[in-house]
């Protein structure tokens, strides 16, 4: 989890981002980690949690692949298994 002072500050944001998000296609596991990404960001008195967000391209690459999965993945793009878009949806 994490937080872009600079980008809250622009954009007049009180977000909290979360990302390299990795589980098994387990619904319970899933929800634990979602559970956390939300009481650290409350704790720390953000509004809102985005996620998935990649670590390197700030505001721009953000999202869930949901298809296109019988392509190859390639760089500056989503990526992740089939599996996450129920995971995130049941939440």
């Amino acid at each position: 989890m994490g937080r872009d002072q600079r980008l809250n500050e622009i954009k007049k944001f009180n977000q909290a981002f979360f990302t390299l998000f990795e589980t098994i296609p387990d619904q319970d596991i899933a929800f634990l980690l979602f559970d956390a990404a939300k009481k650290w960001a409350v704790e720390r008195g953000f509004r809102s949690l985005i996620g998935p967000v990649s670590p390197t391209n700030g505001d721009d690459w953000r999202g869930l692949l949901i298809d296109g999965f019988e392509q190859e993945p390639y760089v500056f793009t989503s990526y992740n298994p089939s599996h996450y878009q129920e995971l995130y949806m049941a939440k």
